[in-house]
């Protein structure tokens, strides 16, 4: 996408696995765990990305009015009708 290329992104900012591209609050993840002593953990949301994994500057870039995030949930026979 056009503003991909002039913000000088590369494919690895759109990966929520490695530094670059993804929300480093939450490593990606979408959720912060916090862990309870005597109880099971707690998942909550990342309040930096409100759970979408990357940071804003990289869900600002849409490819037919969709970011990344929309993209990656999509379901199967979405994304065959969306591509093809």
């Amino acid at each position: 996408m056009p503003l991909a290329r002039t913000r000088g992104l590369k494919p690895s900012h759109f990966s929520f696995n490695v530094e670059g591209g993804r929300c480093e609050v939450c490593q990606g993840e979408g959720m912060i765990t916090v862990e309870m002593q005597f109880m099971a953990n707690i998942h909550l949301k990342c309040e930096h990305c409100k759970g979408k994994r990357f940071k804003s500057e990289i869900l600002e870039i849409e490819y037919r009015g969709n970011n990344i995030f929309d993209i990656l949930n999509l379901t199967v026979d979405e994304t065959l009708e969306f591509f093809c």
